[in-house]
């Protein structure tokens, strides 16, 4: 028994098997060049269509989509590039589905591996907007009151991570950016609920944080 998702998204690539595609913007299906049904390919459409669609199943309503899920399978990005090229096919995969089984129009993310809040307001959360604003965030150069307010093993990380990042590019004048204060834990590797440590970093006067979630990182391999 499929799903409305699962029976849309087959008939869409069934449409594309015979030649029509629908264009995105226009509303129109757009006529590719017809080719002779061949039966062996036919099947083995079928069979890569099925696979695609049982894999990117979306979430029950209330709960986090798998793909972004921390306590699940979690799709990853090193957040170091942007997600669509740090995980080109996981983000072309997971990227319009909602992070959770109902529309969210409004999210914060924090993390207890820096001190930046992250708000999203999009009319559809989805996991792309959540990856995409994540590296976003951490492109932004550190502040002058940002380094007053890190310890010295933190400027240390900093420090680190700078020149590991100007020996890659060959760059020897680069600022220190968000993404350096992680050091080497620059891996999203999904989000979870805390509801302890969202009290712990919401400031007094703010309204229900109910769709604060916290991010989870994870170190990149060398």
């Amino acid at each position: 028994c499929r799903t409305p998702t699962q029976a849309g998204l087959l008939a869409a690539l069934c449409r594309f098997q015979h030649g029509v595609w629908p264009t995105l913007g226009s509303g129109h299906p757009t006529r590719l060049r017809p080719h002779p049904p061949r039966v062996c390919h036919n099947f083995l459409f079928v069979l890569w269509a099925w696979k695609l669609i049982a894999s990117t199943e979306p979430a029950p309503p209330g709960r986090l989509y798998p793909g972004i899920d921390a306590g699940h399978s979690p799709v990853k990005f090193d957040m170091r590039k942007e997600p669509r090229k740090s995980n080109k096919d996981a983000y072309k995969q997971h990227c319009n589905y909602s992070i959770l089984g109902q529309a969210l129009r409004n999210v914060r993310l924090v993390c207890k591996d820096f001190p930046w809040p992250i708000e999203i307001k999009e009319e559809w959360v989805t996991c792309g907007a959540v990856w995409q604003s994540v590296y976003t965030a951490l492109q932004q150069p550190i502040t002058e009151s940002e380094w007053a307010m890190a310890s010295e093993k933190q400027r240390d990380r900093i420090r680190r991570a700078v020149r590991h990042r100007e020996a890659e590019s060959g760059n020897n004048d680069m600022k220190p950016r968000r993404i350096d204060w992680l050091g080497d834990a620059t891996v999203f590797a999904g989000l979870v609920r805390d509801d302890a440590f969202v009290k712990q970093v919401t400031m007094p006067g703010r309204k229900d944080p109910a769709d604060t979630w916290v991010i989870q990182l994870a170190a990149r391999r060398p």
